[in-house]
């Protein structure tokens, strides 16, 4: 007759990775990109645009993220400029 309890088998790699910076870097980049996605799928549904292929999604995404932040620039920048002639 066999025993009842089943003995642990070791594993071969370890739960935490041994260069845990790369692993939250890569996992921040990751969940970075999915909220670009979603920012692009949100703009493309809105606006009623074809649905784009992966390559083109892609380039969208990285479009639409620069013209996100020209516009936080120019927003900054016209603020920026109305503060200091208000303080003058």
């Amino acid at each position: 007759m066999r025993p009842l309890c089943i003995t642990p088998k070791t594993r071969p790699f370890s739960l935490i990775p041994d260069d845990l910076s790369a692993f939250t870097h890569a996992r921040t980049t990751i969940d970075s990109m999915r909220l670009l996605e979603a920012l692009t799928s949100a703009f493309i549904n809105t606006f009623g645009i074809t649905q784009p292929t992966e390559k083109t999604r892609r380039r969208a995404s990285w479009f639409i993220l620069s013209l996100l932040v020209v516009a936080l620039i120019v927003v900054c920048a016209i603020g920026s400029i109305f503060y200091h002639l208000m303080h003058l």
